[in-house]
């Protein structure tokens, strides 16, 4: 399993590149995350609703480098973002929508 890497905000925004685009279900990673996000939620103390947890969208860029895989856990507007990087593991970011946008937890 990769190390478990939890990424600054600065990190996790250098990872953007121009062109992001969502994946269809079937054009995302077939990396499997599982054990790698349950370290995550033991590492973090997650509070965890696992009838929730889904992935609702995936990113990736022109380049096909680099894939963001955003995994909600209950808390409205909260994610995982599982980066890789070249297929591969390359670190995490805790994505609270509502700090980071400004989004009220009613916000879809």
């Amino acid at each position: 399993m990769a190390a478990i890497t939890k990424l600054t905000r600065e990190e996790y925004l250098a990872c953007f590149t121009p062109g992001m685009h969502s994946l269809k279900e079937d054009q995302g990673t077939t990396i499997d995350l599982k054990t790698y996000f349950l370290s995550i939620v033991e590492e973090e103390k997650l509070a965890v609703d696992f009838s929730s947890v889904d992935v609702p969208h995936v990113f990736r860029d022109t380049n096909k480098e680099y894939e963001h895989i955003l995994v909600s856990y209950g808390p409205p507007n909260n994610f995982v973002v599982i980066l890789l990087y070249k297929r591969k593991v390359h670190g995490f970011y805790l994505l609270d929508l509502k700090d980071e946008y400004g989004l009220t937890r009613t916000d879809s």
